[in-house]
């Protein structure tokens, strides 16, 4: 029997599965959600963030859909960072509380005709990226929502120069992120399909926005992603293995990842897409590792877990996650 865990924002859902053989070491278990969708308070856009401690070892496993569109990597980048601040906040070292952040919902036509804006990118001046990370403008889209959710954050790229070292790795042992970060590859169309066709794969690596900010950016300090070996998974004609022939004819990119804490307790033992599951225009990415976990000298615990142990079928194999 598996006893799962859920939390859900507006439209994904984060779910951790846990063992029966394991559940007696399970405590502490939290969650928490971060809204960073329209002007930083609607639900579309966001991270999950679910902990637990397993013995003696703290584990945190979170899901994320960032900003769409080529143009928006800094955007995605502030998500990312905020997401991580909150859970560690709420979660971390600190944060002793089951705490859900407040959802705003959408008003019908009002913030609907904001959010079409913003994601057919129609905001003048959404795509120049700002050449001072401390630089702080007005977002058109402030104006078109009611006052309880004006003045964001991330759209109008305040506190941007407030932004420190990622403090999620040093809150938990181990954490898994999965999540859509719609991460894009720097290139036109034509040139991506001319580099897939002639799989020329170290091209398209280098010019991977996450790649490239995982080198560099203080917002991914701490985290590492296993080799792509996989096709971008993004974006499919629905029901086919065609990449997007709309007229909108979005660039192929590896938008759907997992992220993890490397140290010595964890390893990666594959990652791969599901290239058979074409209901939708992503492609699933699913990564399996291994965790020695802290169980403790407690003894009570040693001889509890033994029976239940010999009570499970001869496989040995306990998913986590």
């Amino acid at each position: 029997m598996l006893i799962n865990i859920v939390f859900a924002l507006d439209n994904f859902t984060r779910v951790v599965y846990v063992h029966r053989a394991i559940l007696h070491l399970v405590s502490d278990v939290n969650s928490v959600a971060v809204a960073t969708g329209l002007c930083d308070k609607l639900g579309n856009k966001g991270g999950i963030g679910i902990t637990m401690t397993i013995g003696r070892t703290k584990l945190c496993f979170l899901t994320a859909h960032l900003a769409a569109h080529q143009n928006q990597m800094d955007r995605r980048t502030a998500e990312f960072g905020k997401i991580s601040r909150e859970v560690s906040r709420n979660l971390g070292e600190e944060g002793n509380d089951n705490t859900s952040t407040e959802l705003h919902e959408p008003i019908d036509g009002e913030v609907d005709e904001a959010q079409d804006a913003f994601e057919d990118n129609d905001v003048e001046g959404a795509s120049n990226h700002a050449a001072d990370s401390n630089r702080s403008f007005t977002c058109s889209l402030c104006s078109k929502v009611p006052n309880s959710v004006r003045q964001c954050s991330l759209c109008c790229y305040s506190n941007r120069g407030d932004d420190k070292y990622n403090p999620l790795p040093d809150a938990f042992d181990q954490i898994i992120w999965a999540g859509d970060f719609n991460f894009r590859i720097h290139g036109t169309r034509d040139i991506v399909d001319s580099l897939l066709h002639h799989n020329r794969y170290d091209i398209l690596l280098d010019n991977d926005q996450l790649i490239m900010l995982m080198q560099f950016d203080k917002a991914f300090v701490g985290f590492t992603e296993g080799p792509l070996t996989f096709r971008p998974t993004y974006k499919f004609d629905k029901n086919s293995d065609v990449y997007d022939t709309s007229a909108k004819r979005r660039i192929p990119a590896w938008t759907d990842r997992i992220l993890y804490k490397p140290n010595s307790s964890i390893e990666l033992l594959s990652y791969a897409s599901v290239d058979s599951v074409r209901t939708s225009d992503h492609r699933p990415v699913v990564a399996s590792f291994r965790c020695s976990l802290d169980l403790g000298e407690n003894n009570r615990m040693k001889d509890y877990r033994m029976p239940l142990l010999r009570s499970e079928s001869k496989s040995e194999v306990c998913i986590i996650s």
